[in-house]
């Protein structure tokens, strides 16, 4: 490929867009919600742990690497596999009065659900936008 010098950054700057301001706050302050969640987990099983670690982490390099996009859409895929397979035995009991209490009780699941899909969503989403971007 040859570099038309006389053209400047005109043909450069059609085919690169910039990240938007907004989708780097939004990536960060999902990076810190997923990272007080792990927090919030800290003794939970290994498989817990790790699905909030890559979900907080992809969350704060989404914006910077265009390769961590692609990443995102398959951790995306992922975690929403996992999750489902995690939480296999509480579907059944999930309900909308149970998510929206403030006591978790034995099935405390509910909550976990909706970060989970919260999660899947944003990094897939998030991934297939920043993938468009330069």
């Amino acid at each position: 490929m040859v570099c038309n010098a006389a053209a400047g950054l005109g043909i450069l700057g059609e085919a690169m867009v910039e990240v938007p301001r907004w989708y780097c706050a939004v990536a960060h302050v999902f990076a810190v919600a997923f990272a007080v969640w792990l927090g919030l987990h800290l003794y939970a099983p290994l498989e817990w742990v790790a699905i909030f670690v890559v979900a907080a982490a992809l969350s704060a390099l989404l914006p910077y690497f265009r390769v961590v996009g692609f990443i995102g859409i398959v951790a995306g895929i992922a975690i929403a596999g996992a999750g489902a397979y995690l939480l296999r035995d509480v579907w059944r009991a999930l309900s909308l009065d149970g998510l929206l209490s403030p006591t978790g009780g034995v099935l405390g699941g509910g909550r976990e659900a909706v970060v989970l899909v919260l999660a899947s969503l944003w990094l897939v989403l998030g991934s297939v936008f920043r993938t468009q971007r330069a």
